[in-house]
């Protein structure tokens, strides 16, 4: 069963949040988390807790098993969203209210220094959106997460083989993401290879996504596409180079002026640099293959920078510059629509108004530090690469009148996050879309989103 059913379910899904935070007690909430939850979870390292005193939660990271231990954690995640303007209200885009559930809890079991398994169950549940709940919105308890590692070490160099179900991390989730702004997170099945040296990461791997069903325990590989690369990452002082090839194929692919199977490859570069008040990023790809009987010849560059001040608010200010390709390039036939999942560019505000492709884009964003709460504010300004592109939502090619219009919207954000206690989290935001003239002609409007989300990790 799911979180819940029906009406009763976001009375049920408040309640177990409530449950974990009164868990936690007010007394810890002056107290540091012994091993703080991370974005992927099997990335949570609680090995260190060996032998020390643990009270509450904190016992539930790390409880000896034989020669072993295992890691224990969980997360409720309640969301409420407001869209008052889906795809801008193109082709009868509605409004709706949606509340969404999510409850993940897992086990990291490290048998022996040379064998690891994770597992993690999920369930997830959504009311109110129309024309109704996407497959990534509502799921039955299912396995989200089953891998084994085994480990191995051969001089200086440490090998790493995964087979099973599993989120990847590649370059610090920058390239393929979680898909965390919706309800299930994306998680692939298969086989990923490791080999480390140095400075030196060496990551290739064989996927499947999993295909996602709303009945219990019936999630499987899709059948319908393959995921396959490799990237490898140097790690100089304070920085991170990464060159990776994708290959992706899928039997349905979806364009503004064709549909049919897709054999796509992408390669590129990354550079990353961080240090104690700065950090800046480049990134560049290049895609080919072919779609139907078209060749595809895509291409996408990004680049941003921030820059934190010093100060009891710590605020910081940054921008983004970024170029997707669109579907149609110099009248060459060729298709350049962009494919952004693999490698990811760049996130267009919480509101899922537009998708990366077929825009050019300016942001700048800044927040500050106000007691423990952190506020912010974003600006995006986007344009289609060219006048004859379709518009892009939903990972598909929105249906209206031709446009010429190159101006897409402008979106304006505010949010703010506030820690409640070390592991519960309270985040709200806003963003207002302005759609621009491109968007106008095509039948769009402009649109508001608002999102009130409560999560509790440990």
């Amino acid at each position: 069963m799911g979180l819940g059913a029906g009406r009763g379910a976001p009375t049920l899904g408040a309640a177990l949040v409530a449950v974990t935070v009164a868990a936690g007690g007010a007394a810890a909430a002056a107290e540091p988390v012994a091993c703080p939850a991370q974005p992927i979870r099997w990335k949570d390292d609680c090995a260190g807790l060996a032998g020390e005193p643990l009270t509450g939660l904190d016992r539930l990271r790390y409880l000896p098993v034989g020669s072993g231990w295992v890691t224990l954690g969980g997360e409720v995640r309640v969301r409420l969203e407001r869209m008052d303007a889906a795809d801008f209200g193109i082709a009868g885009g509605p409004a709706y209210l949606q509340l969404g559930r999510r409850g993940m809890l897992h086990a990291d079991l490290h048998l022996t220094p040379e064998l690891r398994v994770f597992g993690q169950l999920a369930a997830a549940e959504a009311d109110g959106r129309r024309p109704g709940p996407r497959p990534q919105d509502q799921d039955e308890v299912d396995v989200a997460q089953l891998f084994v590692d085994a480990p191995l070490r051969l001089g200086d160099t440490e090998l790493l083989a995964r087979f099973g179900r599993q989120e990847i991390d590649l370059s610090g989730n920058r390239l393929v993401t979680t898909r965390d702004g919706v309800t299930i997170r994306r998680t692939f099945q298969g086989a990923l290879g490791q080999a480390a040296r140095g400075d030196l990461r060496l990551t290739v791997f064989a996927l499947r996504p999993t295909a996602l069903r709303r009945g219990a325990f019936d999630d499987g590989p899709d059948g319908r596409e393959t995921f396959r690369g490799a990237s490898l990452d140097y790690r100089p002082p304070a920085g991170l180079v990464t060159g990776f090839v994708f290959r992706r194929t899928r039997s349905e692919a979806r364009f503004a002026e064709l549909a049919g199977p897709e054999q796509r490859w992408t390669a590129g570069l990354r550079y990353a640099v961080r240090r104690p008040a700065w950090d800046a990023w480049a990134q560049a790809a290049w895609q080919w293959g072919e779609a139907s009987d078209q060749t595809i010849a895509a291409s996408s560059v990004a680049t941003g920078a921030s820059y934190t001040f010093g100060g009891r608010r710590r605020p910081t200010l940054g921008g983004t510059l970024a170029y997707a390709s669109g579907d149609r390039r110099r009248g060459d036939g060729e298709l350049g629509a962009f494919d952004p999942l693999y490698p990811n560019t760049f996130g267009l505000s919480d509101a899922p108004f537009i998708y990366q492709t077929n825009y050019r884009l300016a942001a700048i964003e800044g927040s500050a530090l106000f007691g423990r709460a952190e506020l912010g504010l974003s600006g995006f300004l986007l344009a289609r690469d060219a006048t004859g592109d379709a518009i892009y939502g939903g990972g598909r090619p929105l249906p209206g009148p031709p446009s010429t219009g190159r101006l897409t919207a402008f979106l304006g954000q505010a949010d703010a996050r506030l820690p409640l206690t070390p592991r519960t989290e309270l985040y709200v935001s806003t963003v207002r879309a302005l759609a621009g003239e491109g968007v106008r002609q095509a039948g769009g409007r402009s649109g508001l989103y608002a999102r009130v989300q409560l999560t509790t990790r440990f």
